[in-house]
């Protein structure tokens, strides 16, 4: 084992590195492979990066959307509360009604409250407002009342089992 790397160095010192050729071949493909060369080397840094992002997002759990989805359903759902509390919201019947002013004023609120679900969901104050809307006849109370409406209207069959 010894008596090869002896050897190698020895040759190592004798081969002189000058004297060896230096082939050039950037000057017969260059011109006409760049840019090929250049589009592989592009895509296999975006590979890396898209890897790279996926493997961020798995190991810190990282999820964006869940977040501002969460935050949007909390909001809708403190308004449409927050509507029945301040009187806002009447019910006739089965028919819910709901003061323009309040619920625009309400919808509004997403604005300053939660702007980057907003423009992550693509949502403007109006279509907020359809959505807090939504949200009312899940309110206790509205659903209560909402079922007490269904029972009177259609005596034969209660929503509530006799007790």
């Amino acid at each position: 084992m010894k008596a090869i790397l002896i050897a190698l160095l020895c040759v190592a010192l004798i081969v002189n590195p000058a004297d060896a050729a230096i082939i050039d071949i950037g000057a017969a493909f260059g011109s006409a492979l760049q840019p090929y060369i250049d589009a592989v080397v592009n895509g296999a840094i975006a590979a890396i990066i898209g890897w790279l992002a996926w493997i961020a997002k798995n190991r810190f759990n990282v999820d964006i959307e869940v977040g501002y989805r969460d935050a949007l359903t909390t909001f809708l759902q403190r308004q449409a509360s927050s509507l029945v509390a301040a009187g806002a919201v009447k019910l006739q019947g089965v028919k819910v009604e709901v003061n323009n002013q309040a619920l625009a004023d309400a919808a509004k609120m997403a604005l300053t409250s939660i702007p980057q679900a907003l423009s992550y969901f693509g949502l403007n104050p109006a279509k907020v407002a359809e959505m807090i809307i939504d949200y009312i006849p899940k309110q206790p109370a509205i659903s209560e009342a909402l079922a007490v409406a269904v029972d009177v209207q259609n005596p034969s069959t209660p929503s509530k089992p006799a007790a």
